[in-house]
């Protein structure tokens, strides 16, 4: 255990509260030493501790996370940056006009990172915003239950397969050799069999969708959109325009700059 005035121990522990970690273990594994297993959140820790074994004089340590459920009615969301108006020349060019003068010639190596951390994230928020979007549950309308219990015995085969695989590099035994040899064929097999068993359900969800809908042409030409993988529109957005050698980020100035444009392909047009 170091001391509290020792380097180590003070740079571990700005390092810890940099990050906003907390050590979960309090007692002794060896003697004197104290094994680390650091959180961000102990609100999400439903266990800890050291438990003493004779295998070896270095105790073991553990935790448990608690299983966080979700509520029910409540929309499964995911965040994560908008790109739409991303642009890399653009951000370099607003990284390049900050004054690093500061972070270039600073001492402190943690007020150093902190102060290129607020720059840098403050750019890269303003040009690639968070955002928080709802993600459904994603069931494609022709899986069945025989499919997934293929798909589960698919996968048991060839975790069964990649492990006996693994013993082969340390085993040159031919009876290993013929048992993986056998293993492979079977997941072959069983892989193939999954393959057409989706295609199949596939094709009859879609001839049974067709034959319902096809005296009506908006569903119809909804569930070929889907399948095409057109069901979504896409929508262009100028971020941003390159022009003499000049790029123009701001959205005003690109607006201004589209509306001459054309104008004057109006005129020329003539």
């Amino acid at each position: 255990m170091q001391r509290k005035n020792a380097p180590v121990f003070k740079s571990f522990s700005g390092f810890c509260d940099l990050h906003g970690f907390s050590q979960l273990i309090t007692q002794p594994t060896r003697y004197t030493t104290i094994d680390l297993i650091l959180t961000s959140d102990e609100s999400r820790i439903s266990g800890k501790g050291v438990i003493a074994c004779g295998l070896s004089d270095h105790y073991m340590i553990f935790c448990t996370r608690k299983k966080l459920k979700q509520r029910a009615g409540c929309h499964k969301t995911v965040t994560s940056r908008d790109l739409k108006t991303y642009s890399s020349e653009a951000f370099n060019l607003e990284l390049e006009s900050l004054d690093w003068s500061e972070e270039l010639s600073g001492t402190q190596v943690e007020e150093t990172w902190l102060g290129f951390k607020t720059k840098f994230s403050t750019v890269l928020n303003n040009m690639a915003p968070l955002r928080t979007t709802r993600v459904k549950n994603r069931a494609e309308p022709w899986m069945h239950s025989d499919i997934l219990t293929a798909m589960k015995t698919r996968d048991k085969k060839c975790s069964e397969f990649h492990k006996s695989q693994s013993m082969l590099t340390k085993s040159t035994s031919s009876e290993l050799q013929a048992h993986v040899t056998e293993l492979k064929l079977k997941r072959n097999r069983l892989r193939n069999d999954v393959n057409s068993m989706i295609k199949t359900a596939k094709k009859n969800f879609i001839n049974d969708k067709t034959e319902v809908n096809k005296n009506k042409p908006r569903e119809l030409w909804k569930l070929l959109n889907n399948q095409l993988g057109c069901s979504k529109k896409l929508k262009t957005r100028f971020s941003n325009i390159k022009t003499d050698n000049t790029l123009i980020t701001d959205k005003l100035d690109v607006a201004n700059y589209l509306n001459i444009f054309f104008t004057n392909s109006h005129n020329t047009c003539k």
